[in-house]
């Protein structure tokens, strides 16, 4: 028998790896929510979700894209368990809130109780480099044309956290949203989770910001100057990947995106291609027909060319 609770604090006596998930999402959003499963007296889940509240009720949503990811944590290793699980966890989301809209993690695929409980599951992508291996024999031509011309025209050097233009990253959101973004660079840089890296000649031309968690860089954020030199960004996820493997973690999340123009450039590190479920639901079919909609076809609508390229929004 599985047992659902809505709980005000984490439990005591998670692994501590699950800890420090949970908890990082809980610092990430303003309003959460934290769901746990139970088999008897043992934990079997725990799945905090960003949470926003209007006319019409609770959703479990973000206003803002903090984290890439908002996923529960499986702790029971048997599929058809985990199965159950899974249904406990999303049937009490079902009957506390009014929708659902979230993206769950890379290589996550708990998400089988979605049809049963008349839920949608869409299928996105990321890129993610094997930093365990030789990850630059991987790189497309393209690539390697672009960091020969950005290594004799710039330095990238790491920065501080503060130092990040968050201003010219997230272009086009709204100053809340941005406001959020940045406090939690600030929680995770006093944890020393997060690494800012400068791309620089005369002037800065771009910026990455990288979260570290549980041997995974994961890209949050970016930008890049169009009038500056040729191949920059290429330059930033290269020195990012060298970064963080000197830093002693196993791969980098491309945090790949839904827009088709950013996510070509990304697939010419040569990382694989992991695919990852985006849940959607609402009480009201029509509302989820929308969600659906607005889901496969944000990011394909042509975009004017700016100064800046943004990844991450």
């Amino acid at each position: 028998m599985i047992r659902t609770e809505w709980v005000l604090e984490l439990p005591v006596d998670l692994p501590d790896e699950v800890a420090r998930t949970t908890e990082t999402t809980r610092c990430a959003y303003p309003d959460t929510r934290t769901l746990i499963a139970c088999r008897g007296d043992a934990v079997a889940a725990v799945w905090v979700l960003p949470i926003s509240v209007d006319a019409t009720g609770t959703h479990a949503c973000r206003t803002a894209r903090v984290l890439p990811y908002a996923a529960p944590v499986l702790l029971d290793g048997h599929p058809q368990r985990r199965r159950d699980v899974m249904v406990a966890l999303l049937d009490a989301v079902r009957n506390a809130c009014i929708s659902l809209d979230l993206p769950m993690a890379p290589d996550f695929r708990d998400v089988t109780a979605c049809r049963q409980l008349g839920m949608a599951v869409e299928w996105r992508h990321t890129h993610v480099l094997d930093l365990r291996a030789s990850w630059r024999t991987g790189y497309s031509a393209t690539v390697r044309q672009h960091l020969r011309v950005a290594r004799a025209a710039v330095e990238v050097r790491l920065d501080e956290v503060g130092r990040f233009r968050f201003d010219l990253a997230l272009v086009g959101q709204t100053a809340e949203q941005v406001a959020l973004r940045e406090r939690f660079a600030r929680w995770a840089a006093v944890r020393g989770a997060v690494t800012c890296l400068t791309a620089a000649g005369p002037d800065t031309v771009g910026q990455h910001l990288i979260l570290r968690e549980a041997g995974t860089g994961v890209l949050l954020h970016s930008w890049f100057d169009r009038a500056g030199p040729r191949g920059v960004p290429t330059l930033l996820v290269d020195t990012a990947a060298e970064t963080l493997s000197r830093l002693g973690c196993e791969q980098l999340d491309l945090e790949g995106s839904v827009v088709p123009t950013v996510d070509y450039f990304m697939s010419g590190f040569g990382g694989a291609a992991v695919p990852y479920p985006y849940v959607y639901w609402h009480r009201d079919t029509d509302a989820l027909a929308k969600m659906l909609v607005d889901g496969i076809t944000g990011g394909t609508e042509p975009r004017e060319r700016t100064m800046m390229m943004r990844t991450g929004t």
